[in-house]
């Protein structure tokens, strides 16, 4: 008999619930960290987007979905000022505006997102993290 641990289960109930062929789901063997993250991109970087967003089978890559590559070095690029692919009228990070930055909305799972909310297969973001990003784009998105 295998065992299977529940993330796994849960996650692979969401991607063909979702109808989602040929993706491979997020490989993630350990629950996300909750510690508090300050509101700029390095501290985000190593503390939410290397550990839930930028892992093998997720946004890291050449074969990140939708080309969405959230690895040290090329998220910044990859988001701010970027027109979302799953909602082309709105951007992924609106410098100064978190509550019409589509990366929020993904987070959140909000209503009118395209696809599952973000992280995928993974407990949400906490609300402390959520908050450090949307504080990390309300002052301005900045690359440091």
């Amino acid at each position: 008999m295998m065992v299977i641990g529940r993330r796994h289960i849960s996650c692979c109930v969401a991607l063909c619930c979702a109808g989602v062929v040929g993706l491979a789901a997020c490989e993630h063997a350990e629950p996300l960290p909750t510690a508090p993250a300050a509101p700029t991109l390095s501290s985000l970087q190593t503390t939410i987007f290397n550990v839930s967003c930028a892992v093998s089978g997720c946004h890291l890559g050449d074969g990140a979905p939708r080309g969405l590559d959230l690895a040290a070095g090329a998220s910044w690029a990859n988001l701010v000022d970027v027109q979302s692919s799953g909602v082309p009228s709105l951007k992924l990070v609106v410098r100064g505006d978190p509550d019409n930055s589509y990366l929020v909305m993904k987070l959140e799972g909000a209503p009118g997102i395209v696809g599952q909310r973000m992280p995928q297969g993974r407990d949400p973001l906490t609300p402390a993290q959520i908050t450090a990003i949307r504080e990390w784009i309300a002052a301005g998105a900045a690359d440091d």
